[in-house]
């Protein structure tokens, strides 16, 4: 039997820490649903839409498109998680802080979002002669990714319906078909790594309470350069330290 349309919604704004929505639970199963059913979709658009892409800038578009940094991009341009039903004052902070930052960005998905750092460079420490670069990735609440992800199972599942669910995720999605069409952008760690000259070499994960530290040394105008990226855990950290070498890089090339 199919569910009720407002339940379906419901459910897919129901983050798992508000346990007053004791009618449909959270948006966990729909959000799994939701992600295969936008994975799909997307894939066979790009495919068929971008016939002059190598599978390799094919599979660089998908994973720009449905990754949780765009999708939470999304879902705050749209305003979605106005409508989130949680009880978690640390994910409410945070979505708030990514709202705002979004809206200085007019919320696109620009290439400060995917850089996602906020960068620190500290002045010379007087007694160590040294400079020190500190990169720390802008916090995307997964939740927003997840919510969208749960809407799209939602329109799903109330349509039984594939083409209705397309309509609806090409008009949520539609300013990056576009933008990434012209521009893919492709992961950091692998920006820097297919870099002609940086040879970039990255220290083990070291973590400090709840925040993790890798350290990337790489060349850069023939000098070697440290930074520093932090995260929750070792493939953000590193991430954050790959986009910071890759600033530094543009900057001292032009």
């Amino acid at each position: 039997m199919r569910r009720h349309i407002g339940h379906t919604v419901k459910t897919a704004l129901t983050h798992p820490s508000y346990p007053t929505n004791r009618i449909t639970g959270c948006y966990q199963e729909l959000e799994f649903i939701g992600d295969a059913i936008l994975d799909f979709l997307v894939s066979c658009y790009i495919f068929e839409r971008y016939r002059h892409m190598t599978p390799g800038m094919l599979t660089d578009m998908r994973s720009a498109l449905v990754n949780n940094i765009t999708l939470g991009c999304v879902c705050v341009r749209h305003r979605f998680h106005l409508f989130l039903l949680a009880e978690n004052n640390v994910l409410a902070e945070s979505i708030k802080n990514f709202d705002k930052y979004q809206e200085k960005q007019n919320y696109y998905v620009t290439d400060q979002v995917h850089i996602l750092m906020e960068e620190n460079i500290l002045t010379e420490n007087e007694n160590e002669g040294s400079t020190y670069n500190i990169s720390a990735n802008v916090d995307v609440p997964k939740a927003l990714g997840d919510i969208l992800e749960a809407l799209i199972a939602a329109v799903y599942l109330d349509s039984r319906d594939l083409r209705t669910t397309w309509h609806v995720i090409y008009r949520l999605l539609e300013k990056e078909f576009n933008q990434f069409a012209h521009h893919v952008p492709i992961d950091a760690v692998r920006q820097l790594n297919d870099h002609k000259y940086a040879n970039p070499k990255y220290s083990d994960p070291i973590m400090d309470n709840e925040t993790c530290l890798v350290k990337c040394q790489f060349t850069c105008l023939d000098k070697s350069v440290e930074v520093n990226g932090f995260g929750l855990n070792g493939k953000q950290a590193k991430k954050a330290a790959a986009k910071h070498a890759l600033q530094i890089l543009a900057k001292r090339a032009s």
